[in-house]
């Protein structure tokens, strides 16, 4: 398993300075641990996440969207008619469900031509290495060719990539704040 805090330090010295996508359970470890770091923006759909990553890399930086397979779908007209021809570089990390076949059925399709899809978009995907020694040397071939190609790419992380971060809110996070009142009782 790759330890996530070091992954994301070592995304951040690769240039990746920010981050969206949508929940995944696959992706929930690194999907906390960037929530936390406040560098992250959560999407309200795959296809959005394209266009907050467009925006993050018009910034000034390379972004990483976080997303699972289920939904590549949504991010295809994104991809084809915004990242791809105006030359946006970014990274799809993407929860491979079903990649196996051996996942529930309402996956089954995607899990078998996500890889297909990805590679009619000319979009380079592979599945990510599973050691953090070899997951960043990956990374940093992609990421350099994302930004020299200026695409995206694309790494399928099945199932317990990464290892499970303890869940520690921040003191400050409002998902996490005491309840507060808002009306007082009405008078006597």
């Amino acid at each position: 398993m790759i330890p996530v805090k070091t992954f994301i330090a070592s995304l951040q010295e690769l240039g990746v300075g920010a981050f969206t996508g949508v929940p995944c359970s696959y992706l929930k470890p690194l999907l906390s641990e960037v929530s936390r770091a406040r560098n992250y923006i959560a999407a309200a759909s795959e296809g959005e996440a394209i266009g907050i990553a467009t925006g993050m890399y018009m910034g000034g930086t390379l972004p990483m969207v976080l997303i699972q397979n289920s939904g590549l779908g949504n991010c295809v007209n994104p991809l084809t008619s915004l990242a791809i021809p105006y030359g946006v570089p970014m990274i799809l990390l993407i929860g491979y469900r079903n990649g196996d076949g051996k996942g529930p059925p309402q996956h089954t399709l995607m899990g078998s031509i996500t890889e297909p899809l990805l590679s009619l978009m000319g979009i380079e995907v592979a599945p990510i290495e599973q050691t953090l020694e070899t997951a960043v040397s990956q990374i940093t071939a992609m990421a350099d060719r994302s930004r020299q190609q200026r695409k995206p790419v694309a790494l399928l992380v099945p199932r317990n990539t990464f290892e499970e971060v303890p869940d520690a809110p921040h003191e400050d996070s409002p998902l996490h704040a005491a309840p507060r009142i808002i009306a007082s009782a009405p008078p006597a």
